[in-house]
């Protein structure tokens, strides 16, 4: 009876005294031929709400995703799998910025879009403030407004 053995890896797995870098995979060019070390070509497309990944050009089955939550930093959807997946990606139409102490503050985001969503910080404390107004002047610029002057960072996505 023949002994089957299995390997046991401990340390690096060397292709010619090469080790390959983090994500790369060992690839076969067939009998007689070195293997080498590959970095995996990965691309996403999203069509509506659905998210299609190709990696080496083997295509995933696609995932339907519907928005779970949204914030100026962090975006959540999840997906037809039952899972929550957050991109990496930083989110389109977003608009962040400054400005100094005053009781009006005039943002010009530039999104054409009249009522977008607006994150307000108190830079001297860090937390979010609820101004006593915010007007959508026009679809690119809001009107942030404070009972007593307030300097501020804020964030529009829309």
């Amino acid at each position: 009876m023949a002994e089957i053995h299995s390997p046991d890896f401990y340390g690096d797995i060397k292709v010619a005294t090469a080790p390959g870098s983090s994500g790369q995979k060992l690839t076969s060019a067939g009998a007689g031929v070195q293997a080498t070390w590959v970095t995996p070509t990965v691309s996403d497309t999203w069509t509506n709400n659905t998210l299609g990944i190709t990696v080496d050009g083997v295509a995933a089955t696609p995932l339907v995703v519907s928005l779970v939550s949204a914030d100026a930093n962090n975006l959540a959807v999840a997906g037809s799998d039952g899972r929550v997946y957050v991109p990496d990606a930083s989110i389109p139409n977003k608009f962040t910025g400054t400005s100094a102490s005053n009781t009006s503050h005039t943002i010009t985001h530039n999104l054409n879009n009249q009522f977008p969503d607006v994150t307000i910080y108190d830079t001297a404390t860090n937390a979010v403030v609820v101004p006593q107004s915010v007007v959508g002047t026009n679809a690119n610029t809001l009107t942030v407004t404070f009972f007593s002057a307030v300097a501020i960072a804020f964030t529009v996505v829309g």
